[in-house]
């Protein structure tokens, strides 16, 4: 490939997609005690992660009238709105409507300002809202309370990276990773943020032992898929992009990668294909610049086959 057009690839990529979301926000990596100040708190009580517990194992929609009863009963106890937060984020992104969850972590941050687990929720919250600086703080007055569990690094990471500081990301995806090595969150953000450092070799490295413990993850075999495209190896690029589409995937984003693969392969019908539906489904979301940037690719796609060789 020339360089303009790999530019136009991975300004496709990095601005226009953007797919790594949290895992579940409930993911338990089990709480490490560590000495506090008075009146400052990391882990939960009890009763509320075994709350939470139930929420793994039971669902998130079971566990509401659960954590709810439990407010009803413990009003004043702000941990206890930030754990129905967590649970009302995972409910709402069915919905994508997060108005239930936040008010519930406003409550518990009012109520318990110095609890390191209301810092970690509402983190979440207004990370699911797209208030990335926001999520940010959030977290990181966490990890200033001393939360060091429950993927908060990788978390934090996906935030900083989201917001440009690439480096502060990839410091924070190192540290959780020392904290849980083979956590599949962990691996698969960190794995993201290559791509993003245009550290392909890296990333195909992370992605794969995340897919390791999660095969079928789509969004990891995405970005896989994209950092064999920055390798130029298109074969393996469109292998991967052809099982997320398999495993369900839609997205316009990655016909219109698959496309670039099958150029990279010359098989021009395949690519045009693609190339095609992208056009289509960008067009029916309303997304017109990333179209009429397919649709300049479809135009050239002959000059393109022949600078692939």
């Amino acid at each position: 490939m020339v360089l303009w057009e790999i530019a136009v690839m991975k300004q496709l990529v990095f601005v226009l997609a953007g797919l790594c979301f949290p895992g579940s926000v409930l993911a338990a990596v089990q709480p490490v005690a560590i000495p506090t100040a008075s009146g400052i708190r990391i882990t939960l009580s009890p009763a509320l992660e075994a709350i939470i517990d139930k929420a793994d194992t039971d669902g998130d929609s079971a566990t509401v009238d659960t954590i709810s009863a439990y407010i009803t009963a413990h009003p004043e106890e702000g941990d206890a709105y930030a754990v129905r937060c967590e649970i009302y984020q995972e409910l709402d992104k069915k919905s994508n409507d997060y108005s239930v969850g936040l008010d519930d972590c406003k409550t518990a941050a009012n109520l318990a300002p110095n609890s390191a687990f209301v810092h970690y929720a509402y983190g979440d919250a207004l990370y699911d809202l797209g208030q990335f600086k926001n999520s940010l703080a959030e977290y990181s007055t966490a990890i200033d309370l001393g939360q060091n569990d429950r993927g908060i690094y990788w978390k934090r990471c996906d935030a900083y990276r989201r917001t440009g500081d690439l480096d502060s990301a990839l410091k924070d995806c190192n540290r959780q990773i020392e904290l849980t090595p083979n956590n599949f969150d962990a691996l698969n953000e960190r794995g993201v943020l290559d791509v993003a450092r245009k550290d392909y070799t890296g990333a195909i490295g992370d992605l794969t032992a995340a897919l390791k413990r999660k095969p079928h993850a789509i969004d990891t075999l995405y970005w896989r898929g994209i950092a064999y495209l920055g390798l130029d190896v298109p074969n393996l690029a469109d292998a991967d992009l052809t099982q997320c589409i398999e495993l369900g995937d839609t997205s316009p984003d990655t016909y219109m990668n698959r496309g670039w693969a099958r150029v990279g392969l010359h098989e021009k019908d395949a690519a045009l294909a693609d190339w095609q539906k992208a056009d289509a489904d960008y067009h029916a979301a309303g997304l017109g610049l990333q179209a009429s940037i397919v649709e300049a690719l479809i135009k050239n796609i002959d000059k393109l086959l022949i600078h692939s060789k």
